[in-house]
């Protein structure tokens, strides 16, 4: 067998220079290589250097009073080793708050087996996800208060006004409230939309982009448009999101470019673009489109466009605003995983 030091200054190189916790012990449990990041994680007295050549279980006992389930951090070690099978992202509390994720990887060096034990702080990550928790419960108890709470209210005015009509027969100021009570249903159907969609992805997919443009064609009222679809990428993404983001960049477009207007969703480099021959967006204007509020029509809520941006966001993608080939509207969505390419 070669000997055990040709191989260990090359493993302590590449450890020393890993950002998480690096642990790497032989067949015997003695420590081959560790770097100060772990040094640091388990407050340990010795420095990198004095650890090597020290039996890791004695290690694992020292710092076991760290972690609120001591018995499960000193046991789960004991079954990787005797299945010396992979084990990822374990979780372990410790008693100061802190939240570890530890991986464990076998292997053999050319000296003979070894184990590697990657250990990070994941307090961070998961004090985030708390949060991002908290945020989505907030939303849904806003969904539910402007469900419950606004439109029962507004459907006994509906009622009153249908009655009134009953009564009175055509009236201008009867048409007046009645279209002011339907702005008002859609607004607070996009408040719910927007509520709900800023939410993190739950069921990502596989969608075919043709098939899903098809579909929100058929849900959106589009009069005398036409589409075009010029894609047939298969996407990774959350087909309820990215139905609402088509439909309401094709509602966009049917709004502002005019009743004969032609859609096209096309592909692009790692994206799609949904894009117009109307008008367009003056350039002083495309980055205000997303802000929550804005429209140019007096038809339009304000809402469409931030619903579109935030489930682009919720799916780490970019939603932007330029000029169309014709001078019209066009929305490009890049950085989105795709799966396959279908010309």
């Amino acid at each position: 067998m070669t000997d055990t030091h040709d191989s260990t200054p090359i493993v302590r190189t590449v450890v020393q220079n890993l950002p998480e916790g690096i642990l790497v012990e032989d067949a015997s449990r003695n420590i081959l290589a560790t770097n100060e990041q772990f040094v640091e994680m388990f407050d340990l007295e010795q420095s990198p250097s004095e650890l090597v050549g020290m039996n890791c279980e004695g290690v694992a006992e020292a710092v076991g009073h760290l972690f609120i389930d001591t018995e499960r951090f000193l046991s789960t070690i004991n079954t990787a080793l005797e299945r010396r099978e992979p084990t990822d992202r374990m979780e372990f509390k410790l008693t100061d708050g802190r939240v570890f994720e530890r991986n464990y990887v076998p292997y053999m060096l050319p000296d003979g087996a070894a184990n590697l034990w990657v250990y990070r702080d994941v307090t961070d990550d998961k004090k985030y996800e708390q949060f991002i928790r908290r945020q989505n419960e907030r939303l849904e108890e806003f969904a539910s208060v402007v469900s419950h709470d606004l439109r029962n209210p507004l459907n006994v005015v509906q009622g009153r006004l249908e009655l009134a009509r009953e009564q009175y027969g055509d009236d201008e100021n009867l048409d007046k409230a009645a279209d002011a009570l339907d702005r008002t249903f859609e607004l607070i159907d996009d408040l719910l939309m927007l509520a709900r969609e800023g939410t993190a992805v739950k069921d990502p997919e596989r969608i075919d982009i043709s098939d899903i443009a098809s579909e929100c064609w058929e849900t959106v009222e589009t009069g005398d448009a036409t589409l075009r679809v010029e894609t047939g990428d298969i996407v990774h993404a959350d087909k309820s999101q990215v139905k609402q983001l088509l439909e309401n960049l094709i509602r966009n477009a049917v709004e502002h470019g005019g009743k004969d207007v032609t859609v096209t969703i096309g592909r692009l480099d790692g994206g799609f673009y949904v894009e117009d021959d109307g008008p367009g967006i003056p350039a002083e204007n495309r980055e205000r489109v997303f802000d929550v509020g804005y429209s140019t029509s007096r038809e339009g809520t304000g809402f469409g466009l931030s619903i579109a941006q935030t489930v682009a966001h919720n799916h780490e993608w970019e939603i932007t605003a330029t000029e169309g080939q014709s001078g019209g509207a066009r929305f490009e969505i890049t950085g989105v995983t795709v799966l396959d390419s279908v010309e």
